[in-house]
């Protein structure tokens, strides 16, 4: 008997150790399983950021198999400029147990954040805050003699503002240090010698631009050292028609001219910053282009075009934009920014209007309310959006757009000339005016 129990406290033990090495090499095999996951989503989401830093749009989800592992890369858009990636890679025990491991970011297109478009108006920073119904204006600079404003974008700490002359001796392009904007200061006025842009729009250090210059339309300017911007080079677009408008986006500049141009939509490659290169154009999206902005693969067009005051073109391939929309409002469009494609703000001659373009073959009129006069530009911000307008008593204008349907003027303020440019940042306004005095900062009360 004693042999027995012997014996059966041996087996036990036996199967005890045995029971706790296969557990332990378990244990071990299912930690290196799971670190060979962690490291299969790590590389799989370093392989999405590169892909969304070359090409945002071409961010996708998708899925393959590796070493027995399962990997799906999942993109799901937050908003126009921002994707959820879910990393995830998994694998069956030997039980037919799913395990998986992922890893979760967001990607922005920074270059759409960071370049907004021309004459876009930015969104950036907080939105509205304090009282927009009764705006302040908080500085003003002066350009000198004999240059008018025509243009303004923001960019970190400085703004910068575009002038036109008629004598080619004045600056073409100043910058402004307005980390107070109570107080700004002139860093740099610089002579192209052009007589002026009439448009510009700022991705990184480059700020491209486009001039009434026969033979130098389109040019693109350093501006790493805001002290002293310098030209990286430009390019002369085929006959004498100005360079009105520009946006920039994923390597390509986006150019409107006047009319007479025989395209009036034309694509740059800026791939190289010191040798621009014509891509391609269209014609027959309009007459005269007064503003672009591009979002999501369509570019939209303000032009002086009355049944087509804005047209929609398919950019998804910039070698071959297409006409694939337009919107009748029987007047001239100066002024276009995108929120979405189903808010897309439109400053006309006479009015501003709020359309849906989520259909671009049938883009429909939300709502509109008059201005007196052509709106140059247009910036929102929350549920306001602000106005450069020719309007000689309200060249300011603040709109309460949050009913689409029926926006409403909520406050304006009164300059000497008209506005033609507008950016928004953290509660401040800059405008660029026809006149002197041509930097103008407004806040709210």
């Amino acid at each position: 008997m004693e042999i027995l129990i012997a014996l059966g406290v041996l087996v036990m033990g036996v199967s005890a150790a045995v029971f706790l090495f296969t557990s332990s090499q378990s244990l071990i095999i299912d930690a290196n399983l799971s670190q060979q996951a962690v490291s299969l989503s790590r590389q799989n989401l370093e392989i999405a950021r590169q892909t969304g830093q070359q090409n945002f749009n071409a961010l996708s989800s998708s899925s393959s198999t590796e070493n027995g592992f399962l990997k799906e890369l999942i993109v799901e858009s937050v908003d126009a400029d921002t994707k959820k990636i879910t990393s995830r890679a998994s694998w069956q025990t030997g039980l037919s147990k799913i395990q998986k491991r992922e890893l979760i970011t967001l990607l922005t297109d920074w270059r759409s954040v960071v370049a907004l478009g021309a004459s876009s108006g930015g969104s950036g920073g907080s939105p509205p805050s304090g009282n927009w119904g009764s705006p302040r204006t908080l500085a003003s600079a002066d350009l000198g003699p004999g240059n008018e404003g025509t243009d303004i974008e923001v960019k970190g700490q400085y703004a910068y503002l575009t002038s036109v002359a008629s004598n080619v001796s004045k600056p073409d392009l100043f910058v402004f240090n307005v980390s107070d904007p109570a107080s700004p200061q002139l860093v740099s006025q610089t002579d192209f010698g052009i007589k002026g842009f009439n448009n510009l729009n700022i991705s990184r250090n480059y700020l491209y631009a486009v001039s009434p210059s026969d033979s130098q339309e389109f040019w693109i300017i350093d501006i790493s050292n805001p002290a002293a911007p310098t030209a990286a080079s430009y390019l002369n677009l085929s006959d004498s028609s100005d360079g009105l408008s520009v946006f920039y986006k994923n390597n390509f500049a986006y150019v409107g001219r006047k009319s007479g141009a025989p395209q009036e939509f034309v694509v740059i490659d800026v791939s190289n910053s010191f040798n621009p290169q014509y891509y391609s154009g269209a014609t027959g999206v309009g007459t005269e282009i007064n503003d672009i902005f591009v979002y999501n693969n369509r570019a939209y067009l303000g032009t002086e075009e009355n049944s087509n005051s804005m047209t929609i073109i398919d950019v998804s391939n910039p070698a071959s934009p297409a006409l694939i929309g337009s919107l009748n409002l029987g007047e001239h469009v100066y002024g276009v920014y995108v929120k979405s494609e189903s808010a897309v703000y439109v400053g006309g001659k006479t009015k501003f209007y709020i359309a849906d373009a989520t259909n671009p073959a049938s883009v429909n009129v939300i709502g509109s309310i008059a201005t007196g006069d052509k709106v140059q530009d247009v910036a929102t911000a929350g549920n306001l959006a602000f106005l450069a307008t020719a309007n000689s008593n309200k060249e300011f204008q603040v709109m309460d757009i949050s009913t689409s349907t029926s926006p409403t003027l909520y406050s304006y303020l009164n300059f000497p000339q008209s506005a033609t440019g507008v950016d928004y940042l953290n509660n401040i306004i800059f405008l660029s005016v026809r006149s002197n005095d041509a930097l103008r900062i407004i806040t709210s009360q």
